[in-house]
């Protein structure tokens, strides 16, 4: 059967898996035809999301938990991009500052050197 038509198929409500060897054919199923990695990571997801599932359905589409591992993909690359934008910003704000302070130090070095400079010339 073409993923297409499966994926027509997935649309319609079936029963929740209610056995291990059940749960695991659906899982590789949906996993299968919306092509998603075949691991212990996404087998959990699954489960989590039945588990989460409203309380008394027990008819779902198999498209529906496609979906939330979709979205749940796509929310750990945004969480992802989210901390390498906020990790950039706070180096581009760390450098500002040791520029700042740094800046401060040569004009107070340089204030320094200046009053030296007259203290010695009025001295002679």
């Amino acid at each position: 059967m073409t993923k297409q038509l499966k994926k027509l198929l997935n649309k319609r409500k079936i029963k929740l898996p209610q056995g291990v060897t059940e749960f695991t054919a659906w899982a590789n199923d949906i996993l299968d035809t919306y092509d998603m990695p075949n691991n212990d990571s996404t087998h959990f997801a699954l489960a989590t999301a039945v588990l989460h599932a409203k309380n008394g359905e027990g008819y779902f589409s198999k498209e529906y938990f496609a979906n939330i591992l979709i979205k749940g993909a796509a929310n750990q690359v945004a969480h992802h991009v989210m901390l390498e934008c906020k990790t950039r910003q706070e180096a581009r704000a760390e450098e500002e500052k040791r520029a700042a302070e740094a800046k401060t130090v040569e004009d107070t070095t340089s204030t320094q050197d200046e009053s030296s400079t007259d203290v010695s010339s009025k001295l002679q």
